[in-house]
């Protein structure tokens, strides 16, 4: 058993990353995972005729779309399919994974699935909302550091990790209500990197170990040496959209973002919103526009020069300082 993104979790087979997670747990429901390579999970005739639900990334030529979503309505079940062959099943409730891989794929590839996008479902069907996000804790409380695939998530929170600031999450953030206030919810200790994004850190890729010996994907270990780690939910503190990196003398730099400007790109970054169950559909307006109203939102746009990293935390880390002190929130009416 492992605790982490709030889940208690019972898995068949150690899951790579999650191994030693012992975080704090939001839902008492228990999730059962079971992975087995070159398994079938679903019956292809049940599978032909369930409705797509979700695409991504289109193949060109006939080629497989990267990520193919089908709700198999009958079993109340949720089939995700990589173009790699790995494949997931999950049920409605959010209370049981089964998982499968094939040819060339490792277990190491597969759970980087699974701590991604998979869970991010799970947890959305459990009515929990996950963000595109990693965050830091920071003056008492967390800093989320928002945007889409590419602007710099982990690469920033481990800049922020190896200058003195633990990591709640990479990449995926829980954001729960606890009473009138939002937390973030701790993940799991690594922060996950390309091997640009390690020499840009540390000087050469190879300071850090492989992700899956099949990607140039790396990560960064949280809760031993320099690189702390977070395992308690805290409240939100502030939140940070990520802009685009630029050469600049004016880089970094941290600009206001009113809660109507905010909200749209709070709503952008909800992850597994599409295929969800129609009767939570309307959590995630609720949720961005909580989160917009109570929480302080800037723009953050970072040097395109790497070694300008430690001067981002730093502008970051004082803005936050001077933000009022964390206080609970009025009572909604």
């Amino acid at each position: 058993m492992v605790q982490a993104f709030g889940l208690v979790i019972h898995a068949n087979i150690p899951i790579p990353g999650l191994e030693d997670a012992a975080v704090s747990a939001v839902s008492d429901v228990p999730l059962r995972i079971h992975l087995e390579p070159e398994r079938a999970i679903v019956d292809p005739v049940a599978l032909h005729a369930a409705p797509v639900v979700r695409v991504t990334e289109e193949g060109e030529d006939g080629a497989a779309p990267a990520l193919l979503v089908r709700h198999l309505a009958a079993g109340d079940l949720y089939h995700f399919a990589y173009r790699d062959g790995t494949e997931f099943l999950v049920d409605r409730a959010g209370t049981d994974v089964r998982g499968t891989w094939r040819g060339g794929a490792t277990i190491e590839d597969t759970a980087t699935y699974l701590v991604g996008p998979v869970l991010a479902f799970v947890l959305r069907l459990r009515g929990l909302v996950a963000l595109h996000a990693s965050a830091v804790e920071m003056d008492g409380g967390a800093v989320l550091l928002v945007g889409p695939s590419g602007a710099g998530k982990s690469t920033t929170a481990a800049a922020f990790a190896l200058n003195g600031w633990p990591v709640l999450t990479d990449d995926v953030a829980v954001v729960a209500p606890r009473g009138e206030c939002l937390e973030v919810v701790p993940s799991y200790p690594r922060v996950r990197l390309w091997g640009e994004a390690v020499r840009g850190l540390l000087g050469r890729s190879e300071a850090l170990p492989l992700l899956t010996p099949t990607w140039d994907k790396r990560y960064l270990p949280l809760g031993t040496g320099q690189a702390g780690f977070s395992a308690r939910p805290l409240p939100v503190r502030a939140l940070f959209l990520l802009r685009g990196r630029e050469d600049a003398a004016a880089a970094p730099r941290i600009e206001p973002v009113p809660p109507l400007a905010a909200f749209p790109a709070i709503l952008a970054n909800v992850l597994a919103s599409q295929g969800v169950p129609d009767d939570q559909a309307g959590d995630d307006f609720r949720f961005s526009s909580r989160l917009a109203e109570r929480v302080p939102a800037f723009a953050l746009t970072a040097h395109a020069d790497p070694a300008r990293l430690g001067a981002l935390c730093r502008l970051v880390a004082d803005r936050v300082a001077a933000l009022p002190d964390l206080s609970p929130a009025p009572a909604r009416v």
